[in-house]
């Protein structure tokens, strides 16, 4: 039965993030055909996260009351959400860097005509309020109600699950491979800190960083059939060992805590 609820309260916020949105950028889009489509898309995006917000204050009000817990703004959170933010943009940046060494990434030959200002601001918007929109669906909404219902390991390995698969624009395996990296290490932080600023800052850096670079650069030079690019080979070796250093970081912590109270 909890396994099932789960489910339907999985589905239920599907549907909202995704078709409100969806019917707003299609209308937008075909109606304004002279608006950047970032700006559509961040339109959109915000729109679905505000269906999303009423319908859990109206019918799920102790899930609201934890995900505004869990965006409560303090110190502490707004330290962690710039120091994640620049740790993911400067790891990025150094396997972009390495990427170029090894040849993985190149120059792009023909440049896109999106690089101007105005449109690199809209794309810096659209990636960062994604990052926020998606953390607070997945490891707000979603992740709260499932640790109410399932073992917390079961909820992390299940939303990292859903959240790869979510992102169906994704072309090779390694992407995905990822993306489920990255919702089990964003999982884990939010379980850990007890906010979502961590987590956010993370994503935030990571998809503005990859946006940005992507830009400019060719980030799938080389790539191996139904795998995707060798470039994201670095993608999962970063994301590898934040997951692995925030793993270590806590167990020394708990057993500083564990010494700490033997001692007193």
């Amino acid at each position: 039965m909890k396994i099932l609820s789960s489910f339907f309260f999985l589905l239920l916020c599907e549907i909202l993030f995704i078709f409100p949105g969806g019917i707003v950028f299609e209308i937008l889009r075909s109606t304004l055909p002279t608006l950047d489509e970032n700006a559509i898309y961040l339109i959109a995006f915000l729109f679905s996260a505000l269906c999303l917000i009423l319908c859990l204050k109206a019918f799920f009000p102790e899930i609201f009351s934890i995900i505004r817990d869990l965006l409560q703004v303090n110190k502490h959170s707004i330290y962690l959400l710039i120091a994640l933010f620049l740790l993911s943009a400067l790891l990025y940046s150094i396997i972009v860097v390495v990427g170029i060494k090894l040849e993985l990434v190149g120059p792009k030959t023909s440049m896109i005509d999106d690089t101007g200002l105005v449109n690199v601001l809209l794309l810096s918007l659209a990636a960062f309020f994604c990052s926020v929109v998606e953390e607070i669906f997945f490891r707000g909404a979603v992740l709260s109600f499932f640790l109410q219902r399932l073992k917390p390991w079961i909820s992390i390995l299940f939303i990292s699950i859903v959240f790869s698969l979510g992102h169906m624009q994704y072309t090779g395996i390694m992407l995905y491979i990822s993306a489920f990296i990255f919702g089990v290490l964003s999982s884990i932080l939010v379980i850990k800190t007890k906010t979502l600023y961590g987590a956010i800052g993370l994503h935030s850096g990571w998809n503005l960083s990859y946006s940005i670079y992507n830009l400019y650069f060719d980030l799938s030079i080389e790539s191996i059939p139904n795998w995707g690019s060798t470039f994201e080979l670095l993608e999962i070796g970063v994301l590898l060992i934040i997951f692995f250093s925030i793993l270590i970081c806590s167990r020394n912590q708990f057993f500083l805590k564990r010494v700490t109270e033997q001692i007193s």
